[in-house]
């Protein structure tokens, strides 16, 4: 076959949706199909991967077209000229670049699918919409806007004239189907994420020192919470949590950036006698150990969020066995992998109390030994990336040929 991809951010750039689309732009690449992806020079905002993250464009599998200037695009209307130039010139390119036989696209920038249906047309080829984002219903989460309205209306009827009756779209779990299905009154197909071969290489070398096995840790639990300190995420429950338990706690780590990483900074500043650490994310090359220097992982997803997000961090989470304790909605993919599998504790943002009992509960080592156990058993059943890459690849097929080469199953928060 011969695909076109459209994403906003390609590696070496560290943005999430380039490295997941990498993962399965190479597997196309190397099964024998001609993969062009058009991507942005500018960046996400943040210093281009240095580890074995990073790819030399003179070995992709893939034919990587980056177009526009180079430079950063965070903040204000930086990103919006970003956005508007890498769409205009991705459809100058798109439209030169003989027929394809698909078009794959994300969702970064939003309402990309809008323009690979223009090239779609142009080309008489079906489009996959891989959805890592919901729109608009992600503005109204944040606060932007009201679900009501007409420009909530115009901006709902954008997101279904994304796609036709010949199109695919894939939703990365149960939760963010059932949106897309209220959303953009689209039937969407579930193929979660997966755990990077990168960090999952450096998870079998991790020294993991492994739990104790006691009736209670000796020492104060060891918290983290690693990656982006967005506005989904309910970080102010993890702080009242802290604030309520006080200096005898647990050892809070918030390590990663984003808007809610000054909750962090204004805590700390209030109350400085807090076992709370803020720091900056960890290279790539340190991930599986800094992971693994945690007795419990904190995930969190705000109510209005669910569905619309789903924090990545999980595959890694349990892929290195390690025990989770989640706020989030209970109908969320968060919280459903976790009760699903069994990995920990799940609270509904909040419950402050619930958070401290789960926190008492998790004192015990053994517990935490067994449910890190089965996150990792979890993991390998519904995150491994040579079965949801082929997963993709056959809905893939599915839309070019009319035959898919292997059956989605039913997304992992639905096992009982």
């Amino acid at each position: 076959m011969r695909l076109i991809c459209l994403n906003q951010f390609a590696p070496p750039d560290p943005a999430p949706t380039g490295l997941y689309l990498h993962d399965l732009a190479t597997a196309l690449a190397q099964s024998g199909n001609e993969v062009i992806w058009i991507a942005s020079q500018r960046s996400y905002g943040s210093e281009p991967l240095v580890s074995s993250c990073s790819h030399d464009h003179s070995v992709l599998a893939y034919h990587l077209r980056k177009v526009g200037r180079p430079g950063k695009a965070r903040g204000g209307f930086a990103r919006i000229f970003a956005w508007i130039e890498y769409l205009v010139a991705t459809l100058w390119v798109g439209m030169r670049q003989p027929r394809p036989d698909a078009i794959i696209v994300l969702t970064t920038p939003p309402w990309l699918g809008l323009l690979a249906q223009l090239l779609g047309r142009f080309h008489s080829c079906p489009v996959i919409h891989w959805v890592m984002d919901v729109y608009p219903d992600a503005l109204v989460a944040h606060g932007s806007m009201a679900d009501h309205g007409p420009i909530w209306d115009l901006l709902l009827r954008l997101s279904r004239a994304q796609h036709t009756h010949r199109d695919r779209v894939v939703a990365l779990g149960d939760c963010m189907a059932s949106r897309l299905r209220r959303s953009w009154n689209v039937e969407a197909l579930v193929v979660p994420l997966w755990v990077r071969d990168e960090l999952r290489i450096e998870l079998k070398v991790s020294t993991h020192p492994g739990p104790e096995i006691s009736a209670v840790n000796p020492e104060p639990l060891r918290l983290l919470y690693s990656g982006n300190l967005g506005q989904g995420h309910p970080i102010e429950d993890f702080l009242a949590a802290a604030r309520l338990i006080g200096v005898d706690g647990p050892r809070w780590n918030f390590s990663g950036k984003g808007p809610r990483r000054a909750a962090v900074a204004a805590c700390l500043a209030a109350h400085p006698s807090l076992p709370i650490t803020l720091t900056d994310p960890v290279p790539a090359e340190q991930l599986a150990t800094h992971l693994a220097s945690a007795d419990l992982h904190l995930v969190g997803v705000r109510n209005g969020w669910e569905g619309v997000i789903v924090p990545s961090k999980i595959q890694a989470i349990f892929a290195a066995g390690l025990p989770v304790l989640v706020i989030a909605p209970f109908n969320s993919e968060a919280a459903q992998w976790t009760l699903a599998a069994g990995a920990g504790w799940v609270v509904a943002p909040g419950d402050h109390s619930g958070v401290i009992q789960a926190l008492a509960e998790a004192g015990d080592a053994a517990r935490r030994a067994a449910c890190g156990a089965r996150a990792k058993r979890f993991s390998e059943q519904h995150f491994d990336r040579r079965h949801n890459v082929a997963l993709l690849t056959g809905i893939i097929c599915e839309a070019v040929y009319g035959v898919r080469t292997s059956s989605p199953q039913p997304g992992p928060s639905s096992v009982n």
